[in-house]
């Protein structure tokens, strides 16, 4: 799970010039770390290991073998993980303004009874945001709208704190803004092999409101009122500002490489090298970091490789550091061992413009059925030996009463 706060997410346009440097990047103490030994006892052991488990789960999953280092390289290059929410600060956004109608009147809710083991988890719940510096008390607000807490799962305690803001969001102008259409914009990962799925955690609580609205949020428990310092997700504009506020930190990579959704990221490239770039990339959009001239300087002091490990950790680091241009010749040689290397089928972007092709079948106690499509149907050629392309594939068994049909109805059935 990527998370914006340390090392916040800013937007491109608003990056201040370092003037020690030229560079375009301010200089944070979060800057980028190649890894060039153990595991520094500063690090979070837990975190380490839940990145290690993403990289065994990104090769059980088909991620090429050959690249497992690189990948490994960039993502402990950047402190972009966390398991749950800290005291880091807001990202380095513009905060959300809420604007309220004329004439808007102060929103007072009454108190709420709560059951116990509610009421208990409340108390923990926001002692817990007061501790973090993401809310605090504010018996004072002339401003205050009820909490809800809903269960998460069958958990006694699993719950989660929403609030209801009805009353505040009939006040309040709604922004004006275009959410992006899923179906349309899926379309720019047309023809892409390569995917990577991200979610920000808690992200609505990452990003600031402006001080002048914090106190149109305050909420109320049983025992005392709080106002957030964050954005809280039941905001009528908090959804849409979101959205924008990602869409300008990554305008870089946005429908090139990039597709987001409120605080799920899709990366997609064509290719791994492609793909492993952009990641990259996308980190340091995340982290906003330049290179370390100290930690360049260390990998210039390391001695001479004794092992194939250590020349490979070497050149991963190097390589992230440094563009490598091949030659034609080169990425020639380089594209015939990835075709080699390809051995299992892939599922290929619908298209209007081709046939699509629907084949089933069934036995005794299953069924299967396979789309495909062809761009260049020939209608005097057999269906087999057309050039099908995979769209999708579906397969089940017959269970209970199903099992009593006849061979003709299994036939039908897909």
């Amino acid at each position: 799970m990527i998370h914006t706060a340390v090392g916040p997410v800013e937007p491109m346009g608003r990056r201040e010039e370092d003037e020690t440097s030229g560079d375009p990047i301010e200089l944070e103490a979060d800057e980028m770390s190649v890894r060039v030994g153990p595991l520094s006892p500063g690090e979070d052991p837990d975190i380490f290991a839940a990145v290690e488990k993403m990289i065994s789960c990104a090769v059980a999953n088909g991620f090429p073998e050959e690249h497992v280092e690189t990948l490994r390289t960039i993502v402990h290059a950047y402190d972009v993980w966390r398991l749950e929410l800290s005291s880091d600060p807001p990202a380095s956004v513009p905060p959300m303004t809420v604007r309220l109608r004329e004439g808007a009147r102060p929103i007072k809710c009454k108190t709420r009874k709560y059951l116990p083991h509610v009421r208990k988890f409340l108390q923990g719940f926001n002692s817990r945001l007061v501790e973090l510096g993401l809310v605090y008390e504010n018996p004072k607000s002339r401003w205050s709208s009820p909490v809800l807490p809903v269960k998460k799962s069958a958990d006694f305690m699993d719950m989660r704190q929403t609030t209801d803001y009805r009353a505040v969001n009939a006040q309040t102008e709604v922004m004006a803004a275009v959410m992006p259409i899923l179906s349309v914009v899926m379309k720019n990962a047309c023809g892409m092999k390569h995917f990577g799925l991200f979610d920000l955690l808690k992200g609505f609580w990452q990003l600031p409101l402006d001080e002048l609205c914090q106190e149109f949020m305050s909420y109320m428990t049983d025992e005392k009122k709080f106002t957030p310092c964050r954005v809280l997700q039941e905001c009528s504009d908090a959804a849409i500002h979101f959205q924008k506020t990602m869409e300008l930190c990554f305008t870089s990579l946005l429908y090139k490489h990039l597709l987001i959704w409120i605080d799920g990221l899709l990366l997609y490239a064509p290719d791994i090298e492609v793909y492993l770039q952009k990641l990259s990339e996308l980190f340091s959009l995340v982290n906003r970091v330049r290179h370390d001239p100290e930690r360049i300087d260390t990998l210039r002091s390391l001695p001479y490789p004794t092992t194939a490990g250590e020349l490979q950790q070497f050149v991963c680091a190097a390589n992230w550091m440094r563009e490598m241009e091949l030659t034609a010749k080169e990425r020639e040689a380089f594209d015939q061992v990835k075709e080699a290397l390809a051995a299992s089928s892939s599922l290929d972007f619908p298209d209007d413009q081709a046939t699509t092709c629907l084949f089933t079948d069934a036995s005794d106690v299953g069924w299967a059925a396979i789309v495909t499509q062809v761009r260049d149907f020939d209608p005097k050629l057999p269906v087999t030996q057309q050039q099908h392309r995979l769209i999708q594939c579906l397969s089940g068994t017959f269970t209970g009463s199903q099992l009593n049909w006849t061979v003709i109805g299994k036939k039908r059935y897909p």
